[in-house]
């Protein structure tokens, strides 16, 4: 079994996963940041550390029906075989796997940056740190030319290759003759089938992701062609180009070359979140709701559109294991009756309710220290989260 990559729709369907029957969920997150685990020794250090960690986790669990438990035991002895047998590290700078006490979820996701070791037992799967993650890969680069085409994924500090198409083009030469209007229109065919490749693979893979732009990297004379291939989606979503050698540039370079536009259009998206909040909050035609109360109403209504975070935000609560309802306090869930759990943070919960709405989720980070106006911080007067409503 491979791992697989973070994307909104494996977040959703995670986020939507709530074993029935006293069922729980192990989530175990192993860090494997190669600037602290970068030899084969120090990562299966950190692999144990964490098991470890998901040992005690289950020898220490409270509630657990004996078959729940011997349920996650299997679970955990599964994670146990993939990390150490099966699990390809090669770029990855983390890995976050999900199973259930009923042996129907496992799922393992590779991270493009770590999110720190935690392994914890619940309801449902702990999606909250790829939240954020995903949260802030929100731009994707397509390099194509003729034969080679490159997807990248990322953000303003970060890029990464997700996948590379290479097909059999052949080469253009004047062969002269009748022949020659044949050849040529032969080889623009096999060129476009090739660009139609790469942007089909563009909307299967990220089509229905939140992306805050795309960038395009191509010779002139492809360009276009790239551009008219893409989805309605993809096409509304593109913000310029980028000028790099569409076979040879490394990740590096593509952010080298575009980074300043990532951050740029990511940090305009994050004011106008904020603008949006602000305006909805001040009677504007779009409806907003702040601080923690209010939004987990909005959340039990299915209004959300876009959730707003500050990076490191918490909040206790409590959340209705039958219905999901979300609310700060209260014995008993308001909607059916259902004893309700206490939790000591209700943001991840808000976070997975979020992403079953299809609701666009954004963590906001501080920029305190190139002396911008700090994002994250502008929501501290709202404890840390607010929301865009749909109505």
């Amino acid at each position: 079994m491979q791992a697989n990559e973070v994307t909104t729709e494996r977040l959703r369907r995670l986020a939507e996963t709530h074993p029935g029957g006293g069922g729980k969920v192990l989530s175990v997150y192993v860090d494997l940041d190669p600037s602290e685990f970068a030899t084969g020794p120090a990562r299966a250090t950190a692999i144990t550390s964490v098991l470890d960690e998901a040992e005690r986790e289950l020898r220490s669990a409270a509630g657990l029906e004996h078959s729940a438990r011997e349920g996650l035991r299997s679970g955990l002895d599964r994670v146990r075989q993939f990390l150490e047998q099966e699990f390809d590290a090669k770029g990855a700078h983390g890995v976050a796997l999900f199973c259930d006490s009923g042996e129907d979820l496992f799922e393992a996701l590779k991270l493009p940056v770590g999110v720190g070791h935690r392994a914890v037992i619940d309801d449902s799967p702990y999606v909250e740190p790829l939240a954020g993650l995903d949260a802030d890969a929100r731009f994707l680069v397509i390099l194509c030319n003729r034969r080679v085409g490159r997807l990248l994924l990322g953000s303003g500090k970060r890029l990464r290759e997700v996948a590379r198409i290479e097909s059999n083009v052949h080469g253009q030469h004047r062969q002269g003759g009748l022949s020659q209007p044949r050849y040529e229109r032969s080889v623009d065919n096999e060129a476009l089938h090739h660009v139609r490749r790469v942007a089909e693979l563009a909307q299967r893979r990220f089509g229905r992701r939140a992306l805050d732009g795309v960038l395009l990297g191509a010779p002139q004379e492809t360009l276009g062609v790239l551009k008219d291939e893409l989805s309605h989606g993809l096409r509304e979503r593109v913000i310029g180009k980028v000028d790099v050698d569409v076979e040879t540039a490394s990740s590096a370079d593509v952010l080298a070359a575009a980074g300043d536009e990532l951050e740029r259009v990511r940090r305009e998206r994050e004011d106008e979140a904020l603008d949006r909040l602000r305006e909805g909050l001040s009677g504007g035609p779009r409806p907003a709701a702040a601080r923690i109360t209010d939004v987990l109403v909005a959340l039990n209504q299915r209004r959300v559109e876009t959730l707003i975070l500050a990076a490191g935000a918490a909040h206790s609560g409590c959340e209705c294991p039958q219905c999901g309802w979300l609310g700060v306090a209260g014995d008993a869930c308001p909607a059916d009756g259902t004893p309700t759990i206490a939790r000591d943070d209700v943001i991840p919960s808000a976070i997975q309710r979020a992403l079953m709405q299809s609701a666009d989720v954004r963590v906001l980070q501080r920029r305190e220290a190139d002396g911008e106006p700090a994002q994250a911080g502008q929501l501290d007067m709202y404890g840390g989260i607010g929301a865009v409503l749909r109505f």
